[in-house]
């Protein structure tokens, strides 16, 4: 029967860990050592906090351990980090594993691998999200009672899906092969120009519009882009 149950436990498609009362690890599964990339030998005697990503708080680690410690079951998710430093969300139960007299001796962890599934529902939130942001901008096309109100009705559904403190509208005329900026909000108070020639070899905001497609770039790649004399910012901040 032991042997029936430990192959059960060890072959589970949940990850299964162990720990004696001061939280060292005596025990992990096959599937736990498959999911989160260490060898067996290298948690044995570490505390669970290997695992830690940095993400929750001291207070909510404390709350488990009070859970645990007044013999409830503790259940909630955890975003861990797997030994190659990858992220993953797993959904964990843990309670106490008490002996004949009722003490705990051993806490026990379930837990399951839902970062998937996590995953797909943060996409399908931002897409809802997205979408109502898009019909509460057309709405305010349609009841804007002048093109100014309408661009700050514009920056404030847009501020709800993005970090919107350096924030510009850019438009441009083909005629005049030139991009206008008809509203900005930038808390780094730099100076906009009016407009700048459309010009995709030095200018981001040209380039952006050329490409059709949002450019991902940081700081460090802008300034060695300015410096190298790829793109021309004139004030525009860096950040």
């Amino acid at each position: 029967e032991l042997k029936k149950l430990s192959k059960a436990v060890d072959q589970s498609p949940v990850m299964t860990l162990i720990t004696d009362v001061s939280g060292r690890i005596e025990y992990v599964n096959s599937q736990f050592i498959e999911t989160m990339g260490y060898t067996f030998e290298e948690v044995i005697g570490k505390n669970p906090r290997i695992l830690q990503s940095g993400k929750h708080d001291q207070e909510f680690y404390q709350d488990l351990w009070q859970t645990v410690g007044n013999g409830e079951v503790w259940k909630g998710a955890f975003i861990n980090r797997r030994k190659d430093g990858t992220l993953i969300w797993d959904q964990s139960s843990i309670s106490g594993i008490r002996d004949f007299r009722g003490d705990i001796t051993h806490y026990i962890a379930v837990k399951e691998d839902i970062t998937d599934l996590k995953q797909k529902t943060e996409a399908a939130e931002k897409n809802q999200k997205l979408r109502d942001v898009l019909y509460a901008i057309t709405a305010a096309s349609i009841n804007a009672s002048s093109v100014s109100d309408l661009y700050a009705e514009i920056y404030k559904y847009i501020s709800e899906i993005i970090h919107s403190s350096n924030f510009l509208m850019a438009m441009l005329t083909t005629e005049e092969n030139l991009i206008y900026f008809p509203f900005e909000t930038d808390l780094y108070n730099s100076d906009m120009p009016e407009s700048i020639p459309y010009d995709p070899e030095a200018s981001l905001t040209a380039r952006t519009i050329s490409e059709g497609r949002t450019l991902h770039l940081s700081e460090e790649e802008i300034k060695n882009m300015v410096g190298g004399g790829v793109i021309t910012m004139g004030e525009f901040p860096s950040v």
